[in-house]
């Protein structure tokens, strides 16, 4: 019975199905990549890349030629286009704020507009009173308050 057994996975094993599936990668339309992270402490900050073909081993192309608008969508107010600062850089000229949503529309010639929306987090947490104490034991022992503003 045991041989049986083998005998029947060492066929499987050698006489397995393998079927080849061919297809095309549309690798003559790139597209613009946006890269953005949202802080109420700064100035909103844009990286822009060019898209490359999946089997590419280049480094991203920058985009330090296109039109970079934001709305802040609560209340549909366009900012003034953000400024290019080079290699694919680009700043705002005014703080998010917290708990709003924004839009950024991005134009280049030659590309499809690239939308993008995200909302800023309202602060949850604050951190504050923070004690360290080393004991004898070599121990570390940490206080802290912490303040929970979720929801506010």
């Amino acid at each position: 019975m045991n041989r049986f057994f083998v005998y029947i996975v060492i066929s499987i094993l050698f006489f397995g199905c393998e079927k080849v599936v061919e297809f095309e990668l549309d690798n003559n339309s790139p597209s613009i990549t946006l890269s953005s992270f949202f802080n109420p402490d700064s100035l909103l900050s844009v990286t822009l890349f060019e898209s490359l073909p999946v089997l590419s081993s280049d480094s991203f192309p920058t985009i330090s030629d296109a039109n970079v608008v934001v709305t802040e969508l609560d209340s549909d107010m366009e900012f003034d286009p953000l400024i290019a600062l080079g290699s694919g850089r680009y700043r705002s000229d005014f703080y998010p704020e917290p708990g709003k949503s924004y839009s950024i529309e991005v134009r280049r010639q030659g590309f499809e507009t690239l939308f993008a929306t995200d909302r800023v987090p309202v602060d949850t947490a604050v951190v504050s009173n923070i004690e360290v104490a080393f004991q004898q034991n070599g121990g570390v022992l940490i206080n802290f308050d912490l303040v929970d503003n979720f929801g506010a």
